[in-house]
């Protein structure tokens, strides 16, 4: 019987090398440690987080061994675990989970490449632990970033049971928040050379004997999307996406290549299986593993994220038990686009609270700033602060300190025609307002698009030679006249943060019922009975 067993074995041996492997994979984290979401009676978050999805992790690697685990990109920025920490307990818990390789998002160059240099190598990572291929790290010789140079690389071949996956990385290079100098992101403005430089590194991984090719991405689903359709011949197995926070339910197939992408804070897991059979690479499954309110924490990580809370407490203050408002529903920081309304919930309370404190005429925030929806229910300082993350103001180790500005009439509508040219590109540009209510049609050509006569500024219509004081953050004056090239009239500093401004007026208005207002409107899209 024995020897019967033995030649039906030898017979097939197709069905003894198959392998099978799992990949799990997070993105676009930004240093969510902790839960977040609606606040149950104790005042903790109820989805997501670190601490829930390390639970979630260790059941998959328990229930498939041969687990990779990657990281999309966008680690950095979002929480005060950040600017308390600067992403190095969260990139040693994630090392402690098996976190195989990360490409860098743009969000790590936030503030430059030497504090990235320096938290990995707080975190101990090893050399190649971050993955980009458009990433040309040669500036940083005799730099304090010169450790990037040996952290950094294309590509990896990594060996999971025996199988040889090929893992490279992309990171996007149009991302104006981001401060890589003197780290150089190959194909700004350049599409080509981005998917030139994918396409040419997965032919190298698969000269060099990658039996299957991961590309870890952090630019984008219309990128990812591009690179999959231009290949000539079958190179990507997996694109494992990140950079616009999409929730991807059932992988995007294009030319046998599958995308898929886990969302944003560790809300998901994705777990993506499939089969080596010795020549040919067969996709088993794909499932979006959810980090929901039934998980329970993982304890060994929620000890040290309490620990880290505790610190934050003794630097900012009570910032998770201190309820400074409500909010009856959800406060959302994206329009509907099937209506006309085009300010937002979140856009309106921020600039609202622009105003409040600096008694300007007008608040402006380019949407890409607000980071983070206000949920339903008691509001505490923590969740204000996620909601305008980005920045980093070393003097008081929050976000961007507040600017007041001057700007002509002309100059404002200038800027606000020179944004909506990014529509249907990126919503990141998108203006928001306090103080100024206008329509614009987005069939219209670029720079002609604000509807005339509509702009008005306290209900008046807007004078061309007037100037207008507008407050905004940091970052947008710094758009406005590097970027954009706008006169501007006067600069000052407000003398308190973001975070500060918003909390504050969170405070002050205790039940914050924030809603779209029709402060600004799209007529392209027609209003519903």
């Amino acid at each position: 019987v024995w020897c019967v067993t033995l030649l039906f074995a030898l017979a097939v041996p197709a069905a003894v090398l198959a392998q099978s492997i799992t990949v799990l994979h997070v993105n676009d984290t930004h240093s969510h440690l902790d839960s977040f979401g609606p606040r149950d009676a104790q005042l903790d978050g109820t989805l997501g987080g670190l601490t829930r999805a390390a639970a979630v992790i260790k059941k998959a690697q328990d229930e498939s061994p041969n687990t990779l685990l990657l990281h999309a990109g966008d680690l950095f920025v979002g929480d005060l675990f950040f600017n308390k920490y600067f992403g190095v307990p969260e990139l040693q818990l994630l090392r402690g989970l098996g976190l195989e390789a990360m490409t860098v998002g743009n969000h790590e160059f936030d503030l430059g490449p030497d504090l990235l240099a320096t938290a990995a190598q707080a975190a101990g990572l090893p050399a190649g632990f971050f993955l980009s291929a458009n990433a040309d790290t040669s500036g940083c010789d005799g730099q304090p970033c010169a450790p990037l140079r040996e952290l950094v690389e294309p590509s990896r071949i990594v060996t999971v049971d025996g199988v040889q996956i090929g893992i490279f990385g992309m990171t996007t290079p149009d991302d104006p928040t981001m401060n890589p100098t003197p780290v150089k992101i190959l194909g700004k403005a350049s599409p080509g050379t981005v998917i030139g430089t994918a396409l040419a590194t997965a032919v190298a991984l698969r000269e060099q004997g990658a039996q299957v090719v991961i590309l870890l991405s952090h630019l984008g689903l219309a990128y990812d999307k591009a690179i999959a359709g231009s290949q000539p011949t079958h190179l990507i197995d997996f694109v494992v996406g990140g950079h616009d926070h999409e929730v991807l339910t059932t992988p995007i197939e294009l030319s046998g290549t599958r995308i898929v992408s886990a969302g944003e804070f560790y809300g998901h897991v994705g777990q993506l299986r499939f089969t080596w059979d010795g020549s040919t690479v067969h996709f088993d499954d794909y499932a979006l593993l959810p980090v929901g309110s039934d998980v329970v924490a993982d304890p060994a990580t929620k000890a040290v994220v309490d620990m880290l809370e505790q610190g934050i407490v003794q630097t900012y203050g009570d910032v998770y038990d201190t309820v400074i408002g409500n909010a009856p529903w959800n406060l959302e920081r994206h329009y509907d686009p099937l209506r006309p309304a085009r300010d937002t919930p979140l856009g309106n309370l921020v600039t609202d609270a622009y105003r409040f404190k600096t008694g300007t005429e007008i608040g402006l925030a380019a949407s890409g700033y607000i980071a983070e929806r206000i949920w339903k229910g008691p509001i505490v300082p923590a969740d204000v602060f996620r909601t305008v993350s980005c920045g980093y103001n070393p003097a008081t180790k929050l976000d961007f300190p507040l600017v007041k500005i001057g700007l002509k009439g002309s100059e404002l509508m200038k800027g606000m025609e020179i944004a909506l040219t990014y529509l249907g590109v990126t919503d990141a540009f998108f203006l928001q307002f306090s103080g100024v209510r206008y329509q614009y049609d987005s069939r219209s050509p670029k720079m002609q698009r604000i509807v005339p006569g509509s702009v008005h500024v306290g209900g008046n219509l807007i004078e061309p030679e007037r100037v207008y004081s507008v407050t905004v953050n940091y970052a947008v004056a710094a758009i406005a006249q590097q970027a954009m090239h706008l006169q501007l009239e006067s600069w000052e500093l407000a003398g308190m943060d973001e975070y500060v401004a918003v909390r504050d007026y969170v405070q002050r208005l205790k039940n914050v019922t924030g809603h779209s207002q029709g402060r600004i409107k799209d007529m392209a899209v027609a209003d519903e009975p």
